[in-house]
C-alpha cells in the first residue's frame, strides 16, 4: 500500500466519482461492491474497452509503464520514481527506465553551462 499523489487535472476527473464516498471506500469497487479481480476485470471490461478504442493488445502493465514515463518527463528523480511505482530500488528503476532520462541529458548539460557562466561572472567582478 502506498500513497501516489495526483495531479489537479486527475482529481477533477475523479471528483464527480468520489462525491459520494467516504474516506476508507473502494475508489473503483467491483460490481458486487467488493475488491476487483484484477483477471474477471480484465476479460469483462479491459479487453473489450482496448479492442473497440483500436488500441489492443494493450496490457494494463502498459500504464504503469506509461505513468513512469511521464514521470521521468516531469522531472521526477529516481527516489520519487521509486515510491511512487512501489520499487524497492533504486538502481532497478534505474535499469528499467533509465533509458528515459536520456532526454534529459542535454538538460542538464544546459544547466552545467549556465553554472559555470554564472560562477565566471561572479569571479570576474
Amino acid at each position: 500500500m502506498r500513497t501516489v499523489p495526483l495531479p489537479e487535472l486527475v482529481m477533477r476527473e475523479l471528483a464527480p466519482h468520489l462525491a459520494d464516498k467516504a474516506p476508507d471506500d473502494l475508489v473503483f469497487p467491483a460490481p458486487d461492491g467488493g475488491l476487483l479481480r484484477r483477471t474477471n476485470w480484465a476479460k469483462r471490461f479491459w479487453r473489450p474497452a482496448t479492442e473497440k478504442a483500436a488500441l489492443a493488445p494493450l496490457r494494463i502493465h502498459d500504464l504503469r509503464h506509461t505513468a513512469v514515463a511521464l514521470w521521468v518527463a516531469a522531472g521526477a528523480s529516481p527516489l520519487e520514481l521509486t515510491r511512487r511505482a512501489g520499487h524497492s530500488s533504486s538502481s532497478f528503476v534505474l535499469d528499467r527506465y533509465g533509458h528515459l532520462f536520456d532526454e534529459g541529458r542535454k538538460a542538464t548539460t544546459d544547466r552545467l553551462d549556465e553554472m559555470a557562466r554564472q560562477a565566471a561572472a561572479e569571479n570576474a567582478s
